[in-house]
């Protein structure tokens, strides 16, 4: 990836080129799949694709992903998590809801709550419900928290509902099932 050796398309983000194969896009990507198989649609015309309204820090993450099934998720979850939501790729969406679980704090619950009603992550909503509970006092006083309850009043009932009423735990998303071994089934087949 890092040489784009036999590269057959670049993606563009903030004028920095990355040369990319369609290929490898494709197979981790729904919205990238659809793109390379219509020869009308401009991005198979001109073999390149434009990322806007993202930076390249994430967009190079995502692709580190596509290429060697990791990705470090320390600094950018957020970046990474709009990229995979953008462009289908519920696995690294997935491990980027992992992430931000972990990264819930008081200071930020507003900005994590967003995000969980937004792309949709009812792990993350979780993972804010539970700190909530231990600093309702100091979350309920910030602007943060104040601007998300004048835009989003649906989300904040839901939210202080779970908060009065749950008893709710964080656990991480269901990770892929395993599969069994033979000799497991045959247990149960008896």
């Amino acid at each position: 990836m890092k040489d784009g050796a036999m590269a057959d398309c670049e993606l563009e983000c903030n004028g920095h080129i990355i040369p990319v194969h369609k290929f490898i896009l494709s197979t981790h990507s729904k919205v990238f799949s659809a793109m390379f198989s219509h020869d009308d649609v401009q991005e198979a015309k001109e073999k390149k694709v434009i990322i806007k309204d993202t930076d390249v820090e994430s967009v190079r993450m995502m692709l580190h992903y596509m290429y060697c099934g990791e990705v470090d998720l320390e600094s950018n979850a957020e970046g990474v998590m709009v990229l995979a939501e953008r462009y289908q790729m519920d696995e690294l969406k997935q491990l980027c809801e992992e992430k931000l679980c972990t990264q819930v704090d008081r200071n930020n619950i507003a900005e994590m709550l967003y995000l969980a009603d937004l792309f949709n992550c009812s792990f993350l909503k979780t993972a804010v419900v539970d700190v909530l509970r231990i600093n309702k006092a100091y979350v309920m006083g910030t602007q943060s928290w104040q601007m998300l309850k004048e835009s989003n009043p649906k989300l904040m009932n839901e939210i202080m509902e779970r908060v009065v009423l749950g008893a709710e735990t964080t656990s991480p998303p269901p990770t892929k099932r395993q599969r069994q071994h033979f000799s497991s089934v045959s247990i149960i087949l008896r």
